[in-house]
């Protein structure tokens, strides 16, 4: 605008943020997640079993067919 330059992202803060969040978790589980995950799930459970209630509803959500797939 003007003499001043404009820029706009090339890419969307929410795929910024969901690419963090991965490598955090790659980085966090590491090349043999599945002791990783239980330890986490136990840790969730005991400091908040509902929060764990929740991940099980997520993690039902992602398992169903999605329509129109």
């Amino acid at each position: 605008r003007g003499n001043a330059f404009v820029y706009k992202p090339r890419v969307a803060r929410s795929e910024v943020e969901s690419a963090r969040a991965k490598q955090a978790v790659s980085r966090l589980l590491g090349a043999t997640p599945r002791a990783a995950v239980a330890a986490l799930v136990d840790a969730v459970e005991a400091f908040d079993p509902q929060l764990l209630d929740e991940l099980e509803r997520a993690v039902n959500a992602r398992r169903r067919p999605k329509r129109g797939t």
